[in-house]
């Protein structure tokens, strides 16, 4: 399959990215730090800094999207929660741009985002 990942160098995304690779998979992978991405992922990767570097004759068969600003960065404040909300709607958003303009479009998206919950905190 060409499948394409955003968030591929994460946590998560990089043993994702790293398996399918070993299993035969065509990976498109966008980053926001291409030359990292390189050494972080081994294997016939596209690397693109932009969905725009996309043309609209690509074909995917499935897109991943993993990426979000981490959210081990720090306190949760409302500057860092934004940051958080939009560094993860704002991918979604684009990701929605591109399927609208693909010439054929993905059978599948799978999106994914971290959640958890800990409790009352009293407000």
């Amino acid at each position: 399959m060409r499948i394409l990942v955003t968030g591929g160098t994460g946590f998560i995304g990089q043993r994702l990215c790293r398996s399918l690779v070993a299993r035969g998979h065509e990976l498109w992978v966008l980053t926001r730090r291409p030359h990292a991405a390189a050494k972080l992922l081994s294997g016939s990767v596209v690397l693109v800094s932009s969905l725009d570097e996309i043309a609209n004759n690509e074909r995917f068969d499935a897109m991943i999207n993993l990426a979000g600003e981490s959210v081990a960065g720090g306190r949760w404040t409302e500057r860092r929660k934004q940051v958080l909300f939009d560094s993860r709607v704002g991918v979604t958003e684009a990701l929605q741009r591109l399927v609208a303009r693909l010439e054929n479009k993905p059978a599948v998206l799978i999106n994914g985002s971290a959640t958890g919950f800990y409790g009352d905190a009293g407000n």
